[in-house]
């Protein structure tokens, strides 16, 4: 398990060979958002279809978590609630939850001409 500076953490489940996505604005791939009690709060694995993810619109710790990987990764990404739905939450979770992404990084979109870090 990884851990970044802000607490995130992380373990490499398959590791991929492609481009990394340190500077991506947009890829695709498939994603699972579950809980600590294992419950599933969303999964784009239901539509069997790649989902497009542009990074600005998602939460800070996904973001973040996407940016450490490389195409073809799968990982598992713990993120703590300050880097969550920090303003408000979705109906099915509960404020201040640990969530827990099984990433698998298909293709980087659309990257970015400048360095983003």
């Amino acid at each position: 398990v990884i851990t970044l500076p802000s607490g995130i953490e992380y373990e490499i489940l398959r590791s991929g060979d492609g481009a990394s996505a340190e500077n991506a604005l947009v890829v695709s791939g498939e994603y699972q958002l579950s809980l600590p009690d294992g419950s599933i709060a969303f999964s784009t694995y239901e539509n069997g279809e790649l989902d497009e993810i542009v990074l600005s619109d998602v939460i800070p710790g996904l973001e973040e978590g996407i940016r450490a990987m490389h195409e073809g990764d799968q990982i598992r990404l713990w993120v703590p609630p300050e880097l969550g739905f920090v303003d408000s939450w979705p109906q099915n979770i509960e404020p201040n939850s640990l969530l827990i992404f099984d990433i698998e990084l298909s293709d980087i979109v659309e990257q970015a001409d400048e360095v983003l870090v």
